[in-house]
C-alpha cells in the first residue's frame, strides 16, 4: 500500500478568485470536451482503430479544460488590481505588450464562443454556455471599472483600463446581437447585479447641499487628503458620494466635473467652503 501525501496550502487573499459563473464555464467546458474525446474513442473502436492519428491531433489542438477568459482574468483580477502587490510592478514595456495582445484575446474569445455554440446540439446548453459568458464578462467589467477608478486620470493604467472596458463592451455587443434569442431571459447574477446597480441606477433619495459643486469638491478633497475619508483614490470618493448629492442649482452633477474643479480652486470657493466648516465647528461646540 503506497503512502499518499496530502498537500495543503493556506488561502492567499491576494490571489484573484474566479467568479462562480466563470468556474462553472470551466467545468462545463471540460465536460463537453471529455464527452467529445470519449465519442472519438468509441468511433475508433468501431472502425477497428483506423486513422488513429485523428484522436492524437484533436487532443493536441484542444485543452481539456480551456477557460477562454484566462488571460483577461489574470490581468484584470491581479495585475491591474490596485490591492494586489503585482500592480506596483507593472512597467511600460509590459503595458505595451498588453495593449498589443488585448484585441487578439477578445477575438480569440469570440471565435471560441462561436465554436462552442456550433458544437452544442441542445439549445438549452447553448443558453447555459452564453449565460456563463455573460456573467464572466459582467464580472470582468465590474472589476475593470473598480481598477480604473483607483488610478489618476493621467496614469497610463487608467487609460489601459478604459481600453479593456471598450474591448469587453464590443465583445459583449457582438454575441448579444448574434445570440439574442438565447439571451432574452438573461439577468446578472447577484454579485454582478449589485455592482451594476451601484454604477447605473439612480439613488432613491438625494440630499441637497447649500454649497456649489466646486465648494463640495473642495471639502471632499480636504477630507480625502487628511484621510478623514479613506478610499483607494479621490476619484473613488467622488464616485461614491456625488450620486447622492444635489445642489440648489443642479439636481445632478458628475463626479468628473467635481474632480476637475479641484485642479484649479477659486479663492472665493475656498473661503465659502472654509466658512461652512467653521459653522460646523461652532455648532459641534454648542452641543
Amino acid at each position: 500500500m503506497t503512502n499518499a501525501k496530502l498537500v495543503t496550502s493556506k488561502f492567499d487573499s491576494n490571489q484573484p478568485t474566479l467568479h462562480p459563473a466563470c468556474l462553472t464555464l470551466i467545468v462545463e467546458s471540460a465536460g463537453e470536451q471529455y464527452r467529445h474525446y470519449d465519442n472519438l474513442i468509441k468511433i475508433r473502436k468501431k472502425l477497428g482503430n483506423p486513422g488513429g492519428h485523428l484522436l492524437n491531433m484533436d487532443m493536441e489542438n484542444k485543452d481539456l479544460a480551456h477557460y477562454p477568459f484566462d488571460w483577461l482574468d489574470e490581468v484584470i483580477g491581479k495585475d491591474l488590481n490596485p490591492q494586489h502587490p503585482a500592480a506596483s510592478r507593472i512597467n511600460q514595456e509590459e503595458l505595451t505588450g498588453w495593449q498589443h495582445r488585448l484585441r487578439s484575446e477578445t477575438s480569440s474569445i469570440w471565435r471560441n464562443l462561436k465554436s462552442q455554440a456550433f458544437s452544442l446540439l441542445s439549445s438549452k446548453k447553448v443558453t447555459a454556455m452564453l449565460t456563463h459568458y455573460q456573467d464572466c464578462l459582467e464580472e470582468l467589467k465590474r472589476q475593470a471599472m473598480v481598477n480604473m477608478a483607483a488610478y489618476p486620470e493621467d496614469d497610463p493604467l487608467n487609460a489601459f483600463c478604459g481600453q479593456v472596458l471598450t474591448e469587453l463592451g464590443h465583445l459583449q455587443t457582438q454575441f448579444q446581437r448574434r445570440y439574442a434569442r438565447y439571451l432574452a431571459d438573461w439577468h446578472p447574477t447577484n454579485s454582478v447585479r449589485h455592482a451594476s446597480t451601484t454604477e447605473r441606477t439612480p439613488p432613491l433619495y438625494k440630499v441637497t447641499c447649500g454649497l456649489s459643486v466646486d465648494q463640495i469638491a473642495i471639502i471632499l478633497k480636504a477630507a480625502d487628503d487628511t484621510r478623514l475619508l479613506t478610499a483607494r483614490s479621490f476619484s473613488l470618493v467622488l464616485r461614491s458620494i456625488t450620486p447622492y448629492l444635489s445642489t440648489e442649482r443642479m439636481q445632478d452633477f458628475s463626479w468628473k466635473s467635481a474632480r476637475s474643479s479641484t485642479m484649479k480652486m477659486e479663492d472665493r470657493d475656498k473661503q465659502v467652503a472654509a466658512a461652512a466648516l467653521e459653522q460646523l465647528i461652532k455648532q459641534i461646540k454648542n452641543y
